[in-house]
């Protein structure tokens, strides 16, 4: 059988919010951790559970992003051998080893998996 504390432990077993982390109350006991060495690491770690929720809400928008231009891509080109859209775009950057440019070439410095 589990006890209270393990039980509500089971039932938290979802996604967490950072300020849940900051809120967090444990019972003072005579042996243990300094209670604001604690309270110090959780604020830590929820705000690094924010960044982290963050970069996964931008990453999934560019992935929705990317998945509609290509299902627009292949439904303007069902049957056409023509290659897909140049939906991302990098940040300019040096060129690889070895690659030519052309001044006109205005393209970020990507392989080009169709050659």
């Amino acid at each position: 059988m589990t006890s209270d504390p393990e039980q509500a432990m089971v039932r938290r077993m979802r996604r967490i919010d950072p300020q849940e982390i900051r809120d967090a109350a444990f019972p003072v006991v005579r042996r243990g951790w300094d209670p604001h060495q604690v309270r110090v690491f959780l604020h830590h770690v929820a705000g690094e559970l924010e960044r982290l929720h963050r970069e996964v809400s931008i990453a999934s928008g560019e992935v929705a992003r990317v998945k509609a231009a290509l299902n627009d891509w292949q439904a303007q080109n069902a049957g056409s051998a023509s290659t897909p859209p140049d939906v991302w775009h990098a940040p300019p950057s040096a060129p690889p080893p070895g690659a030519q440019r052309s001044d006109a070439d205005a393209g970020p410095w990507l392989p080009d998996p169709y050659r």
